[in-house]
């Protein structure tokens, strides 16, 4: 693809609304709870509606899980070194993975990284997904803040 063809499918892609109706009834029919883990403030910011942790003890995720179906967790691990952000998120792996098996939750789990790549990838994300027991989970990158109008391409 040229860089004008990107360029045109992303506003092509702006000019959709966003896709609330549809989620919500896929969730219906498929209960999942979706949590977003991310590695600095600027995702969290862009949201509403939507609860935001900044803490990833067991009581915490448990209480989320039971309570909201989809919630930010706010991990401010780019701030960290690589062996420290891997630590951080299979633990959050672990915590999560124990509170979906207690009560029953199917969960989504995405890793929202920095668009401009500077985050601990792929290192963090594969602590995340051994932490919850996910031996094959799939990798989406998609290099891009929507919302700010920053594309790395």
């Amino acid at each position: 693809m040229t860089d004008r063809e990107i360029i045109k499918s992303i506003q092509e892609g702006e000019r959709d609304s966003g896709y609330q109706g549809e989620i919500c009834t896929e969730l219906q029919g498929n209960p999942r709870t979706i949590v977003i883990l991310d590695d600095d403030p600027t995702g969290t910011q862009t949201v509403h509606n939507v609860p935001v942790i900044t803490q990833w003890s067991e009581e915490v995720i448990e209480s989320e899980i039971l309570s909201s179906p989809v919630f930010f967790i706010l991990t401010n691990s780019r701030s960290l070194q690589a062996e420290e952000a891997d630590k951080l998120g299979h633990l959050i792996g672990r915590c999560l993975q124990k509170a979906a098996v207690k009560h029953n939750k199917n969960l989504v789990v995405i890793s929202r990284s920095d668009s401009t790549l500077r985050g601990h990838y792929p290192n963090e994300v594969n602590a995340l997904a051994a932490g919850l027991g996910w031996n094959n989970a799939k990798h989406l990158l998609a290099p891009a803040f929507f919302e700010g109008g920053r594309y790395t391409f």
